[in-house]
């Protein structure tokens, strides 16, 4: 009888940066990630994040055909980001690009501006990321995201006593685990991101 073997690519340690982009928007509260695509590079990063944390996880897209593709995409952004809106009320959404929009080109910051102006009620922020799959591995879509994060998110200049804490691509358990080690220094501090919860629920 032969031994029962394993398939080595069930989880391959490289993947494309979209994937890291939505694991580092997963850490920031009630922030949504949507990829400016294709609807199969949600779909393939969902069922791949759900297998790996053993619970649902939501990924919109901007559901690009070959209509958008030859002419443009902001139209099926605009869509996504409104119905994003209105089916989750999210205060962030972080919209992340795909091989497919980096490839045609997509000017991701100008239809972001043309959102508030033509949406000025909008209270969302939006916060894009260029992450193309063949620009690099999960790993660089997370730093990449974290960079964007800092870029595009006013933050206040007021001196305080917390520390800022940027966390790597950790497991949910891993960063419940730094958090308890901070718990136990009488210091604030700034977590970012943390998906300690959002990644696992129980």
């Amino acid at each position: 009888m032969r031994p029962k073997l394993k398939n080595l690519t069930v989880n391959p340690c490289k993947m494309c940066m979209p994937m890291g982009c939505v694991h580092a928007f997963y850490g920031i509260a009630r922030c949504m990630t949507l990829l400016h695509g294709s609807q199969g590079c949600s779909t393939y990063i969902r069922r791949h994040m759900a297998t790996h944390y053993n619970e649902p996880v939501d990924i919109a897209s901007s559901a690009l055909t070959e209509e958008g593709t030859v002419y443009g995409g902001e139209n099926n952004l605009i869509k996504g980001i409104n119905n994003l809106c209105r089916m989750y009320d999210p205060d962030v959404i972080g919209i992340a690009t795909t091989c497919l929009s980096e490839t045609i080109g997509e000017d991701i910051e100008g239809i972001i501006k043309r959102y508030y102006v033509q949406y000025p009620e909008s209270r969302v922020k939006l916060i894009p990321v260029a992450s193309g799959g063949y620009m690099g591995t999960q790993f660089e879509g997370y730093f990449q995201t974290l960079y964007s994060i800092l870029q595009h998110v006013e933050m206040k200049k007021e001196k305080h006593d917390r520390i800022n804490v940027i966390t790597g691509m950790l497991s949910p358990s891993d960063v419940r685990i730094i958090k308890d080690i901070l718990s136990l220094f009488p210091i604030e501090y700034i977590l970012l991101p943390d998906a300690s919860d959002n990644l696992d629920r129980g």
